[in-house]
């Protein structure tokens, strides 16, 4: 298993804002394994905890040796499932990780879904709390085609919702998309959580984004996930 990174950008200034770090896995016989089959697998076998743990160590070493944190790059994004946000252990091992790596917690972003936070407003709110101890902050990643329920934001603090990448693709033809993605930017805004929208494909979405004022951007028209050294890190859009 190794890790690739998938750029960021600030809608503005274009210049890259983050690193999404994903899993890939490349098995001997049966060449690449997607990551729709190969994390559910893991979830289901009790590996998940081990696979969050080897993300992250990748991406601290690879970032470290880079020179490129805290530099060019200010911010990096690791998905963490709802199983694992949802276990004491598994908590427990990736607050143990942050104590013993506080200059990479600086600028890690723990991205959960929107399942995730529901299934227990009052637990979800404490590991948040607890993990933001070591300067990490929380991104809710998937926004919008879950069971929303806003009231969230008053429970758990929250810094960054990522807008789905269905109202994103739907924008272009669909009004109603659209005007669901300004209103999520608009509520995001006044309460000063940070936004970024996830599944750019087109010129005209990253247009239409910029229209409706979004803070920051990610997709395969911005940039495809690559390992550290082909990535393109002082590119701007």
């Amino acid at each position: 298993m190794d890790v690739v990174f998938q750029p960021q950008y600030h809608v503005v200034s274009g210049q890259l804002s983050g690193l999404e770090v994903l899993a890939r896995w490349t098995h001997d016989q049966y060449g690449n394994i997607p990551p729709s089959v190969f994390i559910p697998l893991a979830e289901e076998q009790h590996f998940g905890e081990d696979l969050t743990a080897l993300v992250l160590e990748k991406a601290t070493k690879q970032l470290n040796e880079s020179q490129l944190l805290g530099n060019i790059v200010k911010r990096v994004s690791v998905n963490i499932s709802a199983v694992e946000f949802n276990s004491v252990d598994a908590i427990a091992r990736i607050d143990t990780y942050l104590q013993s790596n506080p200059e990479f917690a600086r600028y890690l972003c723990l991205e959960i879904t929107e399942t995730a936070a529901l299934d227990d407003i009052i637990e979800c709110a404490r590991v948040v709390d607890t993990l933001k101890r070591h300067g990490v902050t929380f991104s809710i990643d998937d926004f919008g085609v879950g069971y929303t329920s806003l009231g969230m934001f008053n429970r758990i603090n929250v810094d960054e919702i990522k807008i789905d990448r269905s109202f994103i693709q739907a924008m272009e033809t669909d009004s109603r998309a659209k005007a669901i993605t300004a209103g999520i930017i608009d509520i995001a805004k006044r309460l000063d959580i940070n936004v970024v929208a996830e599944g750019v494909e087109t010129h005209t979405q990253l247009m239409l984004l910029k229209q409706l004022d979004c803070q920051h951007v990610q997709g395969f028209y911005l940039g495809y996930p690559a390992p550290l050294e082909q990535l393109a890190v002082a590119q701007s859009v």
